[in-house]
């Protein structure tokens, strides 16, 4: 019946707030048209239009029914909990994760102080029609969203999205809860039926909302039976404890006992079945359409992924939706590892326990199921498979890390750079770098390895570019002038002696010593006096020993020092500014 205010009644702040204390099914409507104040009376709605619009809602909500059972359902639009239309969503998901939902909605849902989903199991399409400033429009929309996220549950069978992630859209199977039976407690609301939360069958996602409901308010009849008639502190454990020894126990609470202590935990969580990770990836596997199939092999698990350009002329669709696909592809792929006593979550668990930072992927006991028959096109392994669907982990260069690699070979590299920045170093200066970095010190000289180094004379350099860099690496790792021949050598004959000789000459870094023998400028003055030719390297010899030397040891020493020719040094003796007397070379007065 409905209450028709007069039209002289004093519309005030006031209210709003009386009429937010009436119930749901209570409708109030206000006669006065003129009246252009921010209240709204609640929708008043015959019998007839309520089923016409509830079939209309249902028709856009439920996916998969007949029309004969919608039919049924609209005429139950009093009876039809949102906990049956939705039996995939779990109880303690929070509201305001709800995709798409505008301002109206939301605030309908914060006004009804409904935060969980649990809150709003026992709503029906009818009760929500009758509410205030509510249509069927915000109705619609809170359905929608509701749709959307049992999608998910249903594709996946597990009850907990991801906090903070997208919710994707996935194939829907909506259907209201059937099974019934003896041995429970009372029955469900609104609709009298009893619910068997006993059976031998196995649990479903759909089972599970209904199992939550009936224990949880099998302990709220306890709950409350205990705090009124004994010490309300008491720990909820204790009571259930000693309740069967209590005596006076009113019918109802014993009944409730016997619901808790029947229910099997499968009840509650179903997705917690025993299974494999394997079963668990084929499972979720056969849940994606085919464009998420697609995009999964393609992309996500391809050993070259294609571009989200080709793809999408495959699927004749924009780059964006490829890219929305994708995400929508990693946000059920998410799911497999949580809660975390699913398999993939602790074979994910286990991985990062034995790699920690970084391992050599041989070390690492990986998982070895076969997916050829579902993945006949995937070329990676059942490690990299796992890796790649939690978003989490990385193999490259016979490694694998956590959380990647990319970010750990920056790091290393920087460190190195830094090192060899003073020039060629030994190979424990590099390790204590890279342990430095963040790499384990038990792999950091397997790691080194992965690195594009050069090594000359026991030490490590960066790989030289060119001849006259390959030169430097040799004068600066052994800090000796070597001649034109002995660079052959130690380049292990890459270049010619024509090829050296130019590199040298066209390079300032480089400096003459000898006749024959060149080093770095900064190391020249510890190899001596730079020389331009035989008569500075004569002159330089006969004044360090005073002036004067027999021909036959200035011979020796020019030949041994300097790689002179030995008729060279007799020629230049007796010319100036030498003179050769009686056998002696001194320099001329």
């Amino acid at each position: 019946m409905s209450f028709l205010l007069p039209s002289d009644f004093p519309l005030t702040s006031r209210l709003p707030r009386i009429a937010s204390f009436l119930p749901a099914s209570f409708p109030l409507a206000y006669s006065d048209e003129n009246y252009k104040g921010s209240f709204m009376a609640r929708t008043v709605l015959s019998e007839k239009s309520i089923r016409a619009k509830s079939l209309e809602l249902l028709q856009s909500t439920v996916d998969g029914l007949e029309e004969q059972q919608l039919q049924e359902l609209a005429r139950r639009a009093d009876e039809v909990r949102l906990s049956q239309l939705f039996s995939a969503i779990p109880s303690d998901y929070r509201l305001d994760r709800l995709p798409s939902l505008g301002t109206r909605a939301r605030n309908v849902l914060k006004d009804n102080n409904a935060l969980l989903f649990r809150d709003i199991h026992d709503w029906t399409i009818r009760a929500m029609l009758g509410m205030w400033n509510v249509g069927a429009t915000t109705v619609d929309e809170v359905l929608g969203a509701l749709a959307r996220v049992n999608r998910i549950g249903e594709s996946s069978a597990v009850g907990h999205p991801v906090a903070g992630e997208a919710l994707p859209l996935g194939v829907p199977s909506i259907l209201p809860l059937q099974r019934s039976g003896p041995g429970t407690l009372g029955g469900s609301p609104s609709t009298g039926r009893t619910i068997d939360l006993r059976g031998s069958g196995p649990a479903t996602a759909r089972d599970s909302v209904t199992a939550w409901w009936e224990v949880t308010r099998a302990l709220r009849i306890i709950s409350g039976w205990s705090a009124a008639n004994r010490d309300g502190a008491m720990p909820l454990g204790e009571v259930l404890a000693e309740l069967t020894t209590v005596a006076g126990v009113p019918l109802l609470v014993r009944q409730s006992l016997e619901l808790v202590n029947s229910v099997a935990v499968r009840d509650l969580a179903p997705e917690a079945r025993p299974n494999s990770a394997e079963a668990e990836i084929r499972q979720w596997i056969q849940t994606l359409d085919n464009r998420e199939y697609l995009v999964l092999t393609q992309r996500l698990l391809a050993a070259e992924p294609v571009t989200l350009a080709s793809l999408g002329a495959v699927l004749s669709m924009s780059r964006e939706r490829v890219r929305q696909i994708e995400r929508q592809v990693q946000s059920k792929a998410l799911l497999l590892f949580t809660p975390e006593w699913r398999p993939m979550a602790q074979l994910l668990s286990e991985l990062q326990g034995a790699v920690g930072v970084l391992a050599p992927v041989e070390m690492v006991p990986a998982p070895t199921f076969d997916l050829s028959d579902l993945l006949p096109s995937i070329d990676v392994s059942p490690l990299e498979i796992v890796l790649r669907l939690a978003g989490d982990g990385q193999i490259a260069d016979g490694f694998i890390g956590f959380p990647d690699l990319t970010s750990l070979r920056a790091r290393s590299a920087n460190a190195i750079a830094d090192v060899l920045s003073q020039g060629p170093a030994e190979r424990a200066v590099l390790l204590n770098a890279l342990q430095r970095a963040g790499v384990p010190e038990y792999v950091a000289g397997q790691w080194l390895a992965t690195f594009d180094l050069a090594q000359s004379a026991g030490k490590i350099a960066e790989v030289p570019r060119t001849i006259s860099d390959k030169v430097a690496l040799v004068l600066a790792t052994t800090r000796k002038p070597y001649t034109l021949d002995q660079l052959v050598v130690a380049l292990e004959d890459q270049h010619g002696i024509s090829a050296i000789r130019n590199a040298l000459n066209g390079d300032d870094r480089f400096v003459k010593v000898g006749i024959k023998k060149w080093t770095l400028r900064e190391l020249a003055d510890d190899a001596g006096p730079t020389f331009s030719g035989l008569r500075d390297a004569m002159t330089y010899e006969l004044t360090q020993a005073g002036g004067s030397m027999t021909l036959k040891e200035l011979t020796a020493v020019m030949v041994q020092r300097h790689g002179a020719a030995r008729g060279s040094v007799r020629v230049y003796s007796n010319q100036a500014p030498f003179q050769r007397v009686d056998g002696v070379v001194s320099l001329a007065s």
